[in-house]
Parts: C-alpha cells; sequence; structure tokens
C-alpha cells in the first residue's frame, strides 16, 4: 500500500480485529481478489449487509492492520490510465479462519453496523441453522433482561418515554426471534432434502 493510494488522507495505524469494517474486508476477498476502492464501491451499494459509515481512509486502515495480522496481503498492482495505482489484495488462509469466526460471533450476538442476518451469505446452510438457535438463545437473554427493566421501571415510577423505548425494543427483538425461529425451522427443513438440492434453495434465502 502506497501514500498515494490513500488519498483518503488517513494514515493506517493499529486497527482491532473488532472493527465493524473488517468482516467486510474479509468477506470481500472471500469471494475475489481486490484493490480498497472496488471494495468501498460494494460496500456502499449495500450488497453486503454493511451499515455502518465508510470512507477510503478508514478501509485503508483496516486493509492495512489485516495485512500487518497477516489476514489479507497485496498480490499485484493495478494500473490505469492516469489513475495512482492500486493494490489489489486477497485473503490468506488465516484470514479465511479468521473471517469465519468473525461472522459466528457477529451471528449469535448484535453489532449496529451490520443487518443481523448478514453472515448468513457467506456461511454454509447447516452451519446456519445451528448458529441460529445461538442468536435465539441471545435474543432471549436480551428480552429476559428488557422485561426485568420494565418491572423495576414500572414498580420505580420512571417518566411514560424511557417505559415505551424500552417496551418499543422489547417489542423489536421479540419479532426477531420469532422471525430467527422461522428461519431455522425452514432450514432445518431443507437440510433433510439433503445433497445440492438444500444448498441450492438456500442460497435463495440469503
Amino acid at each position: 500500500m502506497t501514500a498515494t493510494e490513500n488519498s483518503g488522507g488517513a494514515t493506517p495505524g493499529e486497527v482491532a480485529i473488532g472493527h465493524p469494517l473488517a468482516p467486510a474486508v474479509l468477506g470481500l476477498l472471500s469471494t475475489q481478489p481486490m484493490h480498497p476502492y472496488e471494495m468501498l464501491r460494494t460496500i456502499r451499494q449495500h450488497e453486503i449487509g454493511y451499515r455502518g459509515r465508510v470512507n477510503i481512509g478508514s478501509l485503508y486502515n483496516v486493509v492495512g492492520a489485516l495485512e500487518r495480522r497477516n489476514l489479507v496481503e497485496a498480490i499485484g498492482v493495478q494500473r490505469a490510465g492516469r489513475r495512482p495505482p492500486r493494490t489489489i489484495y486477497r485473503i490468506t488462509e488465516s484470514g479465511a479462519v479468521e473471517f469465519h469466526a468473525c461472522l459466528e460471533r457477529m451471528l449469535t450476538t448484535s453489532d449496529q453496523s451490520w443487518s443481523p442476518l448478514a453472515p448468513i451469505r457467506w456461511l454454509p446452510p447447516d452451519r446456519v441453522t445451528a448458529l441460529l438457535r445461538g442468536r435465539r438463545q441471545y435474543l432471549a437473554r436480551r428480552i429476559a433482561d428488557l422485561d426485568a427493566v420494565i418491572h423495576s421501571s414500572s414498580d420505580s415510577g420512571l417518566p411514560a418515554p424511557v417505559m415505551v423505548e424500552a417496551e418499543f425494543e422489547r417489542h423489536m427483538l421479540d419479532a426477531e426471534a420469532q422471525f430467527v425461529t422461522a428461519l431455522a425451522e425452514r432450514l432445518e427443513a431443507l437440510r433433510e432434502v439433503g445433497g445440492e438440492r438444500f444448498s441450492g434453495r438456500a442460497r435463495h434465502l440469503r
């Protein structure tokens, strides 16, 4: 990566693997090698379920951090006309392992930067079914925590807006839990079909 390439003005720094953009970079490179400007265009088109803010500077920071951890590697430079050269990256074997670990964490917790079920587009359907059970448990814990908050709030006489917000979040979580349960049941039914038919049909759920 060159200083010329990083036209976003940010100097690559230490970016934790927990950065919400890290799975986006790893996910895109798991499909094909590309340069960060191509990654940026794809992310901004909302093709992978990423909802957070992104600019070329922050993207180069994340790519640089992943490269230092040997999760991605440069494989060449693209030159076109008078544009600055652009480094092409690909995911490494270590990056693929870390990427799948990221997906599993994302599917069983919450990250406001991502659509809740975005990881299923990259995971095998049978693994998705197992992880959805983990997400249901996670949602059940959050619902139980909110029920406790709502109960204590009603006893302590907190302002109505606080109660309304808690009740709204509780209903949203309950709706997601019901959807996740139904999706897991659909995938389980498809798994019983077996073979390529299951894999092919499951892709339409993504």
